[in-house]
């Protein structure tokens, strides 16, 4: 079953379902739950760029220049059959390791790595225990396919063979991993230009990419602009389906990083489209509640209560935001 971190009760009932985020690497991207990009902040703007090229032409360059970019991820052959699988697989030699990655046919949301160990075919299913976070059977938990896949080209742990060599597919899915590439969607997005975002919206999928692929930083549209306070940006991305509640590699959500990034402009306008104030960091269990009191951002906390969030929620510690309140000395809100 599917885990969220949206119920009440903090922490307890992730783990019970198996998910020790604790397993998950310990590393710069929980550092923080948004940075912005410096490597992007250098290059011309996405309008200056597009002065010498048309915007479709743009934009296929940048798919293009993505898989080569990331030939070494081409090993995803999405939704085919295990004799389909197989097929492949002796097709490319049926050496020592060789492997692909495939969605399962038998459940929705899961994958299936299909490899050669000793000459024979064997089958793995990759459990998805919600939003990006992915294990086969009891092995070790990670944040997307891509984390998940370099592991065990590096070590069989569990596996009867290391991955190798992959027969050449597709690139993984963007939503099922960590974090991918800065494209032209995000580029548009962090700049605040509607007008291009627009343009770039009205192609197809495979051409601008799926609205909440994370980038470079591990941020989806979503997040640059919540980061941002752009509003016509944010509403310009819901209106064309952007998930209100998609998490970032830090795993929280774009309310979340609007609070953290005090922009209460953005905090206000996500609530009022149904964004849901109880998702939680997956290390510390905050709510963006908690985030907001303890930065001392009034504003994003009243927008949060005013709307609606839960006052007294818990974090995995226990603590609700007023004792983090008094414990960060933050007493405008103690007093509010």
């Amino acid at each position: 079953m599917p885990v969220t971190m949206n119920d009440q009760s903090g922490m307890r009932g992730a783990f019970n379902n198996g998910m020790n985020f604790a397993e998950l690497p310990n590393d710069d991207l929980y550092s923080s739950v948004y940075a912005f990009d410096d490597d992007e902040r250098k290059k011309p703007r996405l309008r200056e760029s597009l002065k010498s090229s048309s915007l479709e032409a743009y934009l296929c360059s940048d798919v293009i220049q993505g898989k080569d970019e990331e030939k070494e991820l081409l090993w995803y052959h999405g939704r085919i059959t295990r004799d389909v699988a197989l097929h492949f697989l002796q097709e490319n030699g049926s050496t020592e390791g060789l492997f692909l990655v495939r969605e399962s046919t038998s459940r929705n949301g899961d994958y299936v790595i299909s490899l050669i160990h000793n000459g024979c075919p064997a089958h793995f299913q990759i459990q998805c225990l919600g939003d990006f976070y992915f294990r086969i059977e009891n092995g070790p938990l990670f944040q997307g396919l891509d984390q998940l896949v370099n592991y065990y080209q590096t070590s069989a742990d569990g596996l009867p063979t290391q991955l190798k060599a992959f027969c050449a597919g597709d690139l993984p899915p963007s939503t099922a991993r960590r974090a991918g590439r800065t494209t032209p969607l995000h580029r548009a997005a962090m700049e605040g230009d509607k007008d291009i975002l627009s343009k770039i919206l009205e192609y197809d999928e495979s051409l601008r990419g799926h609205i909440d692929s994370r980038n470079a930083m591990g941020q989806t549209a979503l997040h640059e602009a919540s980061a941002r306070g752009f509003l016509s940006i944010i509403n310009l991305l819901l209106e064309n389906d952007a998930n209100i509640n998609c998490k970032n590699s830090s795993g929280v959500s774009p309310l979340y990083v609007s609070c953290s990034t005090k922009h209460p402009e953005s905090c206000q306008l996500l609530m009022k489209k149904n964004a849901d104030p109880t998702q939680r960091h997956p290390r510390t269990g905050w709510v963006p509640l908690h985030e907001a009191v303890t930065r001392g951002y009034i504003q994003c906390a009243k927008h949060l209560i005013m709307a609606g969030a839960p006052c007294h929620p818990r974090n995995s510690s226990n603590e609700t935001p007023m004792e983090l309140a008094r414990r960060y000395n933050q007493p405008s809100w103690c007093h509010y």
